[in-house]
């Protein structure tokens, strides 16, 4: 019965977070690294984790967001807690995987108010970046 109920809803939408999941370590230390550092930001103070704080649930649990030179957001942040799993990131689902989100709040000029080259070339003047990035995707870009 139960096994009958489980594979009814195989092809369902939402689906529960899976027991195990595959994660490369090394990619996961680089992200971690990337989350926590505030030179992607125009202040060099603001992280991923300045409103996705790891410590309070991925978010900063106000009703909105704090952002660069202290503007107030529009909306709350949503978790970045099993934020893999989600169908689409951001609240109006703009972008549909984490890989096509991740750039935006560095380039928003209200988030980190930086840009991608900037940010690119904040990473590239670190020698450990070159070699965290070489080691994970076996290219010296960054």
């Amino acid at each position: 019965m139960m096994r009958e109920l489980v594979s009814d809803r195989s092809n369902e939408t939402i689906q529960p977070i899976p027991i195990i999941v595959y994660c490369d370590s090394a990619k996961v230390e680089l992200g971690k690294k990337l989350f926590f550092e505030p030179r992607l930001s125009q202040s060099g103070w603001i992280t991923c984790n300045s409103c996705h704080n790891l410590s309070t649930g991925g978010t900063d649990n106000l009703p909105t967001s704090i952002r660069h030179k202290w503007f107030s957001g529009l909306i709350n942040l949503p978790t970045v807690l099993n934020s893999r799993f989600n169908l689409v990131q951001f609240w109006d689902g703009r972008t549909k995987d984490l890989k096509e989100q991740a750039g935006n709040p560095i380039a928003n000029p209200i988030e980190m108010g930086l840009n991608h080259e900037l940010a690119v070339n904040a990473l590239k003047s670190i020698p450990e970046y070159s070699k965290w990035f070489s080691e994970v995707y076996e290219t010296e870009e960054i």
